[in-house]
């Protein structure tokens, strides 16, 4: 699990490119969504730059004293650093298949899936 954040400017963007895209009529679909909702959560910066992150996100993503950023496109993650490197050390195996399905599925047409397998969402200010 990791918290991926995403500035307030580019929320709209990820909503309508992931979130509204999910299908209306599928329980699993609907389930999703509202937890993601329910997940979302607005951060400020405080006086010195930082992020104060909820302890029920710290918690779900396994985070103790330290943390990794990891850009991922339009937003960024904040990962456990343990689970960030066993999650690296998985995707370089599969690397060049599943950049190769992203690639036909781009072309064909078919939506995008969330690239981490389950993240928390938290939406952070435009000073990201």
């Amino acid at each position: 699990m990791t918290i991926e954040v995403h500035p307030l400017s580019a929320w709209d963007d990820y909503e309508n490119r992931t979130l509204l895209k999910f299908p209306e009529d599928r329980r699993e679909a609907q389930r999703a969504s509202r937890y993601l909702y329910a997940s979302a959560t607005k951060a400020t910066l405080d006086s010195q730059g930082r992020i104060l992150l909820p302890k029920r996100l710290k918690e779900r993503a396994g985070i103790k004293n330290e943390v990794v950023f990891a850009g991922a496109g339009n937003c960024f993650e904040i990962w456990e650093p343990q689970r960030f490197h066993a999650y690296m050390e998985e995707a370089e195996k599969s690397y060049d298949q599943d950049r190769n399905v992203a690639s036909r599925q781009r072309r064909q047409g078919e939506p995008e899936h969330d690239r981490s397998g389950g993240t928390e969402v938290s939406r952070a200010g435009d000073g990201q």
